[in-house]
């Protein structure tokens, strides 16, 4: 991620995060799940490896690798990555937003008036100030 790669450190620390609640277990154990997710997941990040080197077209995306890490942590069950992929997909296509065609501008008397109406914040300059909340 230091390197501007956010989605791919991304997509690494959902792997991270599944391994580290394996090894954390009573009797840690790397079963057909975890091997199958594992060789999916090298493969998936060597392709991604071969895009961002420009040898390959597209762009992949850590949703795969975080939805089916996520399930196998989470919930036990091995979701493929390509199954991933095809959720992530659907995900992104139903909150896809479509641009008006033509927007009017609003009236400068209406923006002046929202100003207005807008309360004063107070200003913390330090955190000294803040109270501790224990939890």
């Amino acid at each position: 991620r230091m390197v501007g790669l956010n989605d791919f450190g991304e997509g690494a620390w959902a792997c991270e995060q599944l391994y580290n609640a394996r090894l954390a277990e009573a009797q840690p154990h790397a079963d057909a799940a975890l091997i199958g997710f594992t060789t999916e997941a090298l493969d998936y990040f060597a392709h991604w490896r071969e895009q961002i080197a420009g040898h390959a077209p597209g762009h992949s995306l850590s949703d795969p690798l975080r939805r089916s890490a996520d399930a196998l942590r989470l919930h036990g069950q091995h979701l493929p990555l390509a199954a991933a992929d095809e959720a992530a997909t659907a995900a992104a296509e139903a909150v896809a937003i479509e641009a008006p065609g033509h927007v009017e501008p609003a009236e400068a008397v209406e923006a002046a008036g929202a100003v207005e109406a807008v309360e004063a914040v107070e200003v913390v300059e330090s955190f000294d100030a803040l109270p501790v909340v224990e939890t």
